[in-house]
């Protein structure tokens, strides 16, 4: 019943949004400009022909400056990422694992050396501008990590004349709190951003304890969370010195600190005796310079990262690495060619309790980018990257990509793309050197790939549509799992087959003076256990946490200064762990109200949220409680 529910909502929903974006569309004339639907952010975009790359707009970040990178991307793309509700979360993309998602900023990717992936619900949307999603292998543009797909946060370089002044609160329901301040000054040569934030989150709510049943009331209880709140504060600060329009230095540094109690299953939410804790702490200091020719373009960076985590409060038991990092590239225009070259270095010096003492580890990469276009229409890239790892064999990696553009004019546009390429993922250095339990001889995770995309938009009137289709077919080889073998060991156990496919729908238009935008995405993913020397008895069964369904769908309406928006994400059933249950699927509707303010030159927005509008009670990790309807309010300051 609850599936037939949700299914009828969804369905409601989009056919009223679509019908009224059609009907309104054909009754004025105006002429909205088309933007091409490959966004050109980082300078390695350009030369993945064969990939779309997805920006995530200005208004879906709005609505969550002062929210975490897993809020963003759940409610902008249908991304399934496991949640709980003290903030610790996963993507997944494709398919694949959170391994296999490079989290990249300002193109250094941040994923924990020792964990091999990152925490989303540690990485607030407030200290970034841009947010770009690539699905699918980049290997060859970005290194290891990259097989299910990329996720590109970056700040800005642009020049500040004068000073500007952001000033955020936001208070919820859940007993949350979020602080920030961003402060812009310059004067066209050198600028100074600085950026700060703090949040003290509770978590506070009521939910079903499904663990525990009171045969004398005959039913489950209801009790508060426990044991889940969450204390971060961070601080970006850049230094830009542009001294003419060719060249331009900057520095970035970026401290952080997490702590955060970790969430109890519900079993346990009154075991005070399993409470847990952990605190996290990074510095990470980059510096650059750019050099702009008539043709060409040189970029090089240096720059240390050191990261720290203790676990419940014991100071012997120390994970920490430290990074010293440094890239250059060069980049070429020659009439319809272009081609960028460079080399990556990182020295890396882990200090773990379990680990061998005096480890180091050395990495080198050299990459080639390469990008034709024959024609107006015909264009291709063949994109190369070999890595050396010191006391380790890493794989060589290539992609070959063909775009074709059916139509192009300022009204309509249609590409079709294919795309061939491999991918890996180094083991982590938990993997390999955890105490008598690691595996120093692990082979990487690597991929196959195999992409096909086509995209349409089009201008008809004053209404902007763009369509895209992409199918893709990936297997992972040497897939690592902890298997356990008298101790728990890591092993390449696991083949996987990932094969699914995507639909994202985009239309603008305008009413009089409301300005409409609706989105509808669909993802599918089939990702089957092809080979396991670990679980055979699962061979042939869809991934756990790994949903072949995940949907979402929104709407925008800007009316003078006021901004309405709903948002639906549907994510379908799931394995769990050891494929003992499926979860059930869960659709999820979130709603927002703005109003903007301004006196002479000073204003300010206010902002209503409603999340989990219909008070759904779902599980997005088994066992873990996730919030029910619940309630924040912020306000800006611009100055």
């Amino acid at each position: 019943m609850s599936l037939i529910k949700n299914k009828i909502l969804i369905f409601l929903f989009l056919l009223i949004g679509l019908t009224r974006g059609t009907c309104i569309g054909q009754n004025n004339t105006d002429t909205i400009r088309l933007k091409e639907v490959i966004i050109k952010g980082t300078k390695t975009h350009k030369f993945g022909v064969g990939t779309f790359i997805h920006k995530i707009d200005s208004l879906s970040k709005m609505n969550f400056d002062s929210g975490n990178l897993a809020d963003l991307l759940s409610s902008s793309m249908p991304i399934y990422i496991k949640k709980k509700s003290d903030g610790f979360s996963t993507i997944s993309l494709r398919g694949t694992s959170a391994n296999h998602t490079a989290i990249l900023i300002n193109g250094i990717n941040v994923n924990s050396l020792t964990l091999g992936h990152s925490n989303l619900g540690n990485i607030d949307l407030f200290m970034f501008d841009k947010v770009n999603l690539q699905l699918g292998s980049a290997g060859a543009l970005y290194g290891s990590d990259a097989i299910g797909g990329t996720v590109n946060l970056n700040l800005n370089k642009n020049m500040t004349n004068g000073h500007k002044l952001y000033i955020k609160e936001e208070y919820s329901s859940l007993e949350n709190q979020f602080i920030g301040i961003k402060y812009f000054v310059g004067n066209k040569k050198i600028e100074s951003k600085t950026r700060i934030y703090y949040t003290n989150n509770r978590n506070r709510f009521k939910f079903k304890n499904l663990q525990r049943f009171d045969f004398k009331l005959k039913k489950y209880p209801t009790e508060y969370t426990n044991n889940s709140r969450k204390e971060n504060y961070g601080m970006i600060q850049q230094l830009i010195f542009k001294p003419n329009l060719k060249n331009k230095f900057d520095v970035m540094t970026w401290f952080q600190r997490n702590w955060y109690q970790v969430q109890p299953s519900m079993g346990n939410n009154s075991n005070s005796g399993t409470y847990e804790k952990s605190k996290d702490e990074f510095i990470r200091i980059l510096g650059g310079y750019q050099r702009i020719g008539n043709s060409s373009k040189f970029n090089t960076n240096i720059g240390y990262i050191q990261d720290k985590s203790i676990y419940n409060g014991n100071e012997k038991e120390l994970i920490s690495t430290k990074r010293i990092i440094s890239n250059s590239s060069y980049e070429y225009q020659f009439k319809n060619i272009s081609i960028n070259g460079g080399i990556n270095y990182k020295y890396i010096k882990p200090n773990v309790y379990t680990y061998p003492t005096n480890l180091d580890e050395h990495r080198f990469e050299a990459f080639s980018l390469f990008k034709h276009r024959l024609n107006n229409r015909l264009r291709y890239s063949i994109n190369l990257r070999k890595t050396f790892v010191s006391k380790y064999r890493s794989p060589f990696t290539s992609a070959f990509a063909v775009g074709y553009d059916f139509i192009s004019s300022n009204t309509n546009l249609q590409t079709a793309i294919f795309k061939i390429s491999n991918g890996y993922k180094i083991p982590t250095f938990n993997q390999r050197y955890w105490g008598d339990q690691g595996n120093p001889d692990l082979k990487p995770e690597d991929s196959r790939s195999i992409e096909l995309g086509y995209n349409y938009s089009q201008n008809i009137g004053n209404t902007l549509i763009n369509i895209t289709l992409s199918s893709y077919y990936t297997d992972v080889d040497n897939w690592i799992m902890w298997v356990n073998k008298g101790k728990w060991v890591p092993i390449n156990a696991n083949k996987v087959e990932c094969i699914g496919g995507e639909f994202m729908s985009h239309i603008k238009f305008n009413l009089n003076k409301i300005k409409t935008d609706i989105r509808l995405n669909y993802f599918f993913s089939s990702s089957i256990l092809k080979k396991s020397s670990s679980e055979p008895k699962n061979v042939g069964k869809q991934l756990v946490y790994t949903p072949r369904h995940n949907a979402n769908s929104s709407i925008s309406l800007i009316y003078n200064t006021y901004t309405f928006r709903t948002n639906i994400n549907y994510t379908g059933e799931r394995h769990n762990l050891g494929y003992t249950k499926i979860l059930d699927d869960y659709t999820i509707i979130n709603c927002s109200i703005s109003k903007q303010f301004k006196f002479k030159k000073y204003s300010f927005r206010i902002n209503g949220c409603i999340n989990n509008l219909f008070d759904k009670e779902y599980q997005s990790w088994e066992y873990y409680a996730m919030p029910k309807r619940n309630f924040n309010i912020s306000i800006i300051f611009k100055i």
